[in-house]
């Protein structure tokens, strides 16, 4: 029962598909943390086995309806397309959503525009105007012409979100 370990064993005895199968258990941001612990951790790190994992399931799926769906064959590895959903949000369904992942959780975020969006009295000139904005990628936002409060609303496709895991967030 001698030995450093005291007789028990070594993580990097272990074959190298269990070790990755562990690390794809962890989040992204413990994983890059991991790989400062080893050269052979931060080898194992590298492995599409443990990125796939963080990647949501339905990945091909969002970027094929993506303008940038070369996005796909631009990317080495899947730890490199992880970080590009990361780091650079993707156009979705004609411009109308951009999707994101959230780089240290992987949560998705998706963000919608203004002209899917259904706003309380948005068709009331009294209240709501379209206006050129020379910044944005549209050419036109809306903007509050008086109205006291803001109502809209949208509906979105969850099949792929677990319940407990979905959440919503405001932006102004």
């Amino acid at each position: 029962m001698g030995g450093e370990n005291g007789g028990g064993r070594n993580i990097l005895d272990l074959a190298e598909d269990i070790v990755a199968n562990i690390f794809s258990s962890t989040s992204p941001r413990d994983s890059c943390r991991l790989s400062t612990v080893s050269s052979k951790f931060r080898d194992l790190l590298q492995s599409d086995a443990v990125w796939n994992r963080f990647l949501p399931s339905e990945f091909q799926s969002i970027i094929s309806k993506s303008s940038d769906s070369p996005l796909l064959n631009r990317c080495c590895s899947k730890k490199q397309l992880y970080l590009s959903l990361c780091d650079n949000p993707i156009v979705i369904e004609d411009g109308r959503k951009s999707f994101a992942l959230e780089k240290v959780s992987g949560k998705k975020s998706y963000m919608i525009s203004a002209r899917d969006m259904k706003i309380a009295w948005g068709d009331t000139p009294a209240y709501w105007r379209w206006i050129s904005n020379p910044d944005s990628r549209k050419e036109k936002r809306k903007k509050e012409a008086g109205a006291a409060k803001l109502e809209a609303w949208e509906k979105i496709c969850l099949s792929g979100l677990h319940e407990e895991s979905a959440e919503y967030q405001e932006q102004k």
